[in-house]
């Protein structure tokens, strides 16, 4: 059966559907691209491989702001101090929920000890942050099987 198959006629299919694939793949992701350059709106642009440094043309940047941007120092920290303040709360209440699986402490005593750590963090009682810090100790709680806890009661532990 492919004995009638020469050489040739397999070179010219599998290069004929590898530019169809291609010209498919060309016009699914760059469709709008190419219509800009064929419509002369945009310009074909090759760079070499050579440049390395991004320059401000590159971008359209007002140039007042083009020099804040490019000349800032990159910092990541937190907007909200709040953000500081939660990270510390939840890795201690891991620890927390840890212990007291691991001490198999009762519900009463386990509650008292989760209301005095969430009285350190009292100023989070009050911002949006409560909510999910709810949720993160209902879920340890679940998640290390020990003293189940509803949201409920977690929130009634915050006052």
């Amino acid at each position: 059966m492919l004995s009638g198959i020469s050489w040739n006629n397999y070179i010219i299919v599998v290069v004929l559907l590898s530019v169809v694939w291609y010209l498919f793949v060309g016009l699914y992701y760059y469709f709008d691209t190419i219509k800009d350059v064929i419509t002369g709106k945009r310009k074909l642009q090759f760079r070499s491989l050579a440049e390395k440094s991004i320059s401000k043309k590159d971008y359209d940047f007002d140039d007042h702001l083009s020099e804040e941007v490019l000349n800032a120092p990159v910092t990541f920290e937190p907007v909200d101090p709040d953000f500081n303040m939660v990270e510390d709360l939840t890795a201690k209440l891991k620890i927390t929920i840890s212990d007291a699986h691991q001490k198999k402490l009762i519900k009463s005593e386990f509650e008292v000890r989760l209301q005095i750590l969430l009285t350190e963090y009292a100023s989070l009682g009050s911002s949006p942050f409560r909510p999910s810090i709810n949720e993160f100790i209902v879920g340890e709680c679940e998640k290390q099987d020990s003293v189940l806890l509803t949201h409920q009661e977690v929130d009634s532990l915050w006052n």
